[in-house]
This record gives structure tokens, sequence and C-alpha cells, in this order.
């Protein structure tokens, strides 16, 4: 935990990953000045003066915290003077991390090729405001002021400009908030968007807004998880994918990229439920990037993943996004582990009859690239793999052993990701840049929980910049 701010913070640039594009020098060092007033001591919980203070979580807790220190007189103004040194501190601990051709690209070492796009992408689950007062018991310890959602929305957009971010991928967006909110206040920075809300009764759902400056929208698709006749897919889960080209001169020449958000659901002793829901989503995403195909391999357009998929790092499920396969056959639901809880499954997760292959494609699709004799397709066989070729921008454990966590469920965790198509791939023409660091959870607790009147929502946005190579010269 912090213990001070009167010093230099001295951050480690976090250890790369085998699911992890490799980033600069694992164990380089990053000195970022988090200098404040040497009248100014942050203990985790309390940040004292000498003249007042004032509780972290809490303006309005009057308590004394004893011998000579009393609440400032001008409130508003030791209100302002607060926020702003906490956003100092995460500002300071969220710092940038490169990859080697992004460091190469910021130092000017080598120039940006021709026929290519620089772009940084955000997804954050924004937290819906009916969803917050319903579930108000999880926020019972919370400043009251940092759920109101006048000022939540005010932070989300403050959010959004600091972020840089040219593509928004949002999750828990209440309908009536996306048109009276999301759609005028992002149109003002340069923004349009798309949503799809959950289907059922529910209020909320997915948007994807895109920067007109930089993109196109060639074509929009919803996924709806829910399956009136299938047991296993009766819940209102969605996913949103946009197909975006490059705003220039010829647009009928310009490929397209694959952008696709989701919101899995959180049920955490039902993880076929979200397998299930991944093979659907990734059936669209194969159907609508597949480019061409060899003998050797299938070639797709470039692919980002983003969202809050309910599932930590070291589950089956995440391993199944990055390495392409998971036998499922034999694992309990719980975990989809050996051993897990729940009933364990057999070889069929969802009935061949709604025409997805246990390879994630289509069946018109597989069929319609590869003569029928030579088709790989299989249904109900216990196993599912993909050929999206998928990494995380984040590697989720620092050198040190602790994880990255986005949000808090029990316990902090990551839960929320960016997924991009393989940036070592030889055919790759997406290139990851950067990513903007995530917090530990003793980092996350020294600022108090979430939301608070800093960070609007409950989970922590997750950014990173790519270079798009969308013409390759020939």
């Amino acid at each position: 935990m912090l213990t001070s701010l009167s010093c230099r913070c001295l951050i480690q640039t976090v250890k790369s990953s085998s699911r992890c594009c490799s980033f600069l020098d694992p164990c380089h060092y990053q000195q970022a000045n988090c200098t404040m007033s040497d009248r100014q001591q942050f203990n985790g919980r309390f940040l004292l003066q000498r003249s007042h203070s004032y509780d972290l979580l809490n303006y309005n807790g009057h308590k004394r915290l004893g011998h000579n220190y009393s609440l400032e007189p001008d409130y508003n103004e030791t209100k302002k003077r607060f926020e702003e040194e906490k956003l100092k501190l995460i500002y300071c601990m969220r710092h940038s991390e490169y990859t080697p051709l992004g460091r190469q690209l910021k130092d000017k070492l080598v120039s940006y090729p021709p026929n290519s796009l620089k772009f940084t992408v955000l997804s954050y689950n924004v937290l819906a405001q009916h969803l917050l007062e319903e579930h108000s018991y999880l926020y019972k310890n919370t400043d009251p002021e940092a759920l109101e959602w006048e000022r939540r929305s005010r932070q989300i957009l403050r959010e959004v400009k600091d972020s840089k971010a040219d593509v928004l991928c949002l999750q828990e967006v209440q309908s009536d908030h996306f048109d009276s909110f999301f759609v005028p206040s992002l149109k003002r920075l340069g923004f349009t968007g798309i949503y799809k809300k959950r289907t059922g009764d529910k209020t909320d759902g997915c948007a994807i807004f895109y920067r007109t400056s930089k993109f196109n929208l060639m074509d929009t698709i919803s996924v709806e998880y829910c399956k009136p006749d299938v047991k296993l897919l009766d819940r209102d889960n969605i996913g949103l994918v946009a197909l975006l080209t490059p705003k220039v001169k010829s647009p009928g020449d310009a490929p397209f990229i694959c952008v696709a958000t989701t919101h899995l659901l959180y049920n955490p002793g039902r993880h076929d439920i979200k397998l299930a829901q991944l093979q659907l989503l990734f059936a669209e995403l194969d159907h609508i990037a597949f480019k061409s195909s060899s003998e050797s391999c299938h070639k797709y357009h470039p692919v980002i993943l983003t969202g809050d998929f309910n599932l930590t790092p070291d589950t089956s499920i995440y391993q199944f996004i990055t390495d392409g396969s998971l036998q499922y056959k034999g694992l309990g639901r719980g975990g989809l582990k050996t051993g897990a809880s729940g009933q364990v499954l057999d070889n069929e997760l969802i009935p061949p009859h709604l025409k997805v292959t246990d390879q994630c494609q289509h069946l018109h699709a597989t069929e319609k690239r590869t003569p029928e004799k030579e088709a790989d397709v299989s249904f109900a066989s216990g196993q599912l793999s993909h050929q999206l070729r998928l990494q995380s921008v984040y590697p989720h454990w620092r050198q040190n052993g602790t994880i990255e966590v986005t949000t808090h469920q029990r316990a902090w965790v990551t839960v929320d990701y960016i997924f991009h198509s393989d940036s070592e791939a030889s055919d790759s023409s997406l290139h990851l840049l950067s990513r903007t660091a995530l917090l530990a959870a003793d980092q996350v607790e020294s600022l108090g929980k979430l939301p608070n009147v800093v960070s609007p929502s409950d989970h922590l946005p997750l950014i990173a910049s790519f270079l798009w190579n969308y013409a390759k010269p020939s």
C-alpha cells in the first residue's frame, strides 16, 4: 500500500506473459512524478493536513480524527482539492506501458507506415444506474454523492475525454441514458454509436461508439444469446459487433476491422452457460471476419473483442479464448475444471439444430468455404475450438506476482478484457502499441472502494492503442 504522496512513486512495468503481447523491458522501472504538498500524507484511508482533515471515502463523516485535526471550514473547496489530488494519484499509477514498436513510434525512431491508422480503444462497464439502485446493498459503504447519476455521468464523460479514445466499447449502458446522455454528450466529442439492449425485460445493454473523423461504419451485427428452445441458452445477455473502415479517400477499397463487445452471464456457478454464449459470439465473429482460406490456415480481418466476461484469467474459458481450444467434456460446470462443482458436462454443449459447429462456425459458412468432403465439422464432440487467434492486451499478473484487477466480486479480480488478433502472426495487420496500466488490489483499496468520488463505476476502464496497417503495400 502507498504510504506517502510527498515522495516519488516508483512504478514497475509489468512482466509480459505468453498470453499477452510482449512489452518493453520486463525489469524496467519508470519514475513518475507524484509529488504533492509536503503537508499532505496519504496512509491508505485518510488524507491529513495540518489544519484540517477529511475521510477519503466519505466527505460527510464529521467525526473527529483525533489530536488537533478538524474539518476545514471551506467544505466545498476541500472536496474539490481532494478530488484533484486523488485524480493525480490515479493518473500517476495508471501510466502508459509501451510495446517495442509503440516505444519506437513514440520516440520517433521509426515512422508510421503508409496506409496505416493509429487509434485507441476504451472498454468500460459504466454501471447502469438502475442496477446500482436495484443492488444498493453492494454500495452501502459508499459516499451517496458518488452514486448519483448526475455526478457519475460527468465523471464517465471525463474518463472518455482523458482516455483520448477513438473507439468506445461500453457495457451496462442503460437504454434511456443511451439516448438522453451518451448519444448527445459523445456527439459533441466527435463520436457516433450503436446500441443493443439485453433481451427480455432488461433495460441495459452494450454500446460501441467510434470517432467519425477516423472511421466509417460499414455494418453492425447484434448477437442474442437467448434461444427460447435451448435450456442452456435462456439468459438475456448479448453481444454487439461493429465493422469499421478507415476514413480514407477511397473507402470502397479499404478493408474493415471487427470491433465487438459483450457482457456475459455473471453467475459464478454456470461457466457452461458462459462458454455456450461465447460459442455463439465466436461463430458470428468467424463468419464476419473471415477473409480467405488456404491449405495451411484461414485468414481473417483484424478483430478486437472487449467486454465484461465475468470470468478470471485462471479459468478454462479464458484459456479457450487465448489458446483456441477447450475439451469441456467431464468438467464440472461450476468452473469447467476437473473436480469443479456442479453438473459434469457431457459431449453436447449446445444442440446441433442451432447449426453452430464445435469449431465455433456457422455450418453454412463452413460448407461455403470448404468442399463438403474436406470440411472439418463436428457437433456435440465434447470439445470446442476457434481460429480467431486472440491475445489479451493485459498480462494480468505483475512481475512481483500480484494480480491486476478491474473490479470487486467477493474479492478484487479481473473480469474485463480487451482481446485482439495476434500481433505476432506473420500476416497480422493489427499491432498493439500501448496500454494504460491496471492497478493491483491494494492500490485500488488505497483509493477507496469503487465507485467513489472520482471513479464513477464499480469497474476500471481498460485503454489500449493500436496501429492498423489497413492496406499493406504489395
